[in-house]
């Protein structure tokens, strides 16, 4: 006891000492701040659709990423900045920094999401990093997305109304490293009074976590050895989802089968309940190998990261590009990131009787947010082809249009790419695939004006062209 007074005192102390020299740096680092909130009109201004993820301090949005584009507001003006879609997920995960008008930008999430599936919408506690020339300033607050017919926007005296109902604490949950005083707080010293008191409660909170966590060290490590052979033994309990015998499809030298397995649910990467992890195998071992290794397909070049592992399976089926060729179509996706993104990936995997061995004649990833798509077409003037669509990064903003198609050696190789006629905002409700089908039979030599219009996969009877594209 006589130790645990000395401990309080000491963060007494020392926290005393500390908070008046914090106090009275935070009015001065209002103008370090580079950034300044969002108004309506701002965010009503992007041209992108899909889902819209904000950075919020204080009830004010200072950033918002719709798409691919990214909105934020200095004392010189609106800036609008568009991303790769690898950009973009570096800048959703916080895996990465960006660069945007000369800011380099970061956010880093921590703690549980908070959901709410009514609205489609999550957030969760997040740090911005802005570092504008070498000077790096920070805000606390909130990182979050909602679907875009979710988002409503108030007028001015809706948002006093429901400030009215928030408590005055709401001010002071999100304290910045480099502090931003919420617009309409107190500039009084009770303002400056209560977050000193906060402090004080985190280094005394503090203090008494990091003796506790000593006390209590050895009993984790005994813990933790109890419960390992429980977490390896996790294993057992995936369930299988889909399994399909190929030795008859494929008339195999050997009994292939392809099994997709699925663990538990897990914590998503926004602290909601996620779907387990989804393993593949092609085996003819029942399962010893699993050959090729199809669940890497997730993975980018530069290593695995949050994203790399499946866990979702999609589309799984025998596929005949020709009345003489099968293959196994094997869609996959990755954890959902917090605005609702994440990993796609299509493969088909072919039959090399000669070896006895299963090999992937097709791969190709992407995202889903931005009207991506990979489609493969199982009938028709393009039968066995695979159409995928990506956006551009530049203006006018449309799609890379990709085309591959099976060559002599089975496996695919691209045969068309152009930038489509199809752009964002253009009020075309059909899939951009759908949408380009003519573009793309016209230059494969397939189809010429005149002709019939090729059908939409669905909906849509009666097609007609506008500026290049089909529309309903």
């Amino acid at each position: 006891m006589p130790l645990f007074r000395v401990v309080m005192f000491t963060a007494i102390v020392a926290a005393a000492a500390w908070t008046p020299v914090r106090i009275h740096a935070e009015p001065r680092a209002q103008a370090l701040a580079p950034l300044l909130p969002l108004s309506d009109q701002d965010e009503r201004s992007t041209q992108e659709t899909g889902c819209t993820s904000t950075f919020t301090f204080s009830r004010h949005d200072y950033l918002q990423l719709v798409g691919t584009e990214l909105l934020l507001r200095d004392r010189y003006g609106l800036h609008s900045c568009r991303f790769t879609t690898v950009a973009t997920e570096d800048l959703e995960t916080g895996r990465g920094n960006v660069s945007c008008s000369g800011y380099r930008l970061r956010i880093r999430s921590s703690g549980r999401a908070t959901s709410n599936l009514a609205s489609d919408s999550s957030s969760r506690r997040a740090v911005l990093t802005i570092d504008r020339g070498g000077v790096a300033t920070s805000m606390r607050g909130i990182w979050g997305w909602h679907a875009e017919h979710d988002r409503p926007i108030l007028r001015p005296e809706e948002r006093r109304g429901l400030s009215q109902l928030e408590p005055i604490r709401s001010h002071l949950d999100f304290v910045c490293d480099v502090c931003l005083i919420p617009a309409g707080a107190p500039s009084d010293a009770t303002y400056y009074d209560t977050f000193a008191s906060e402090h004080l409660a985190t280094a005394l909170f503090t203090k008494v976590t990091v003796t506790m966590t000593l006390r209590f060290a050895a009993l984790g490590m005994i813990l933790g050895a109890l419960v390992s052979p429980v977490a390896e033994g996790s294993a057992a309990t995936a369930r299988a989802i889909s399994t399909i015998d190929l030795s008859k499809p494929f008339a195999t030298r050997s009994p292939w089968r392809f099994t997709a397995t699925q663990g538990e649910d897990v914590e998503g990467l926004s602290g909601e309940e996620a779907p387990g992890p989804v393993s593949l195998c092609i085996s003819n071992n029942n399962g010893q190998s699993c050959r090729p290794d199809a669940d890497d397909i997730l993975t980018p070049e530069d290593g695995k990261d949050a994203f790399s592992e499946p866990h979702v399976l999609g589309n799984v089926a025998l596929v005949h590009p020709s009345d003489t060729t099968t293959l196994l179509l094997v869609e996959i996706g990755s954890f959902s990131a917090m605005n609702g993104d994440r990993r796609v990936a299509t493969q088909l995997f072919g039959y090399d009787r000669g070896r006895d061995v299963f090999t992937r004649v097709y791969a190709h990833v992407t995202r889903k947010n931005n009207n991506q798509e990979i489609r493969y077409i199982a009938k028709g003037v393009l039968r066995g082809f695979v159409i995928s669509a990506e956006p551009t990064s530049d203006a006018p903003f449309g799609f890379w249009i990709i085309v591959n198609r099976s060559v002599a050696s089975g496996v695919y190789k691209q045969v068309l790419r152009y930038r489509s006629a199809t752009t964002y905002g253009d009020g075309n409700r059909l899939a951009v695939i759908d949408s380009e089908m003519p573009g793309i039979q016209r230059r494969l030599g397939l189809w010429r004006v005149g002709q019939p219009l090729p059908l939409p996969q669905s909906g849509c009877a009666n097609p007609h062209m506008l500026h290049g594209a089909l529309r309903c």
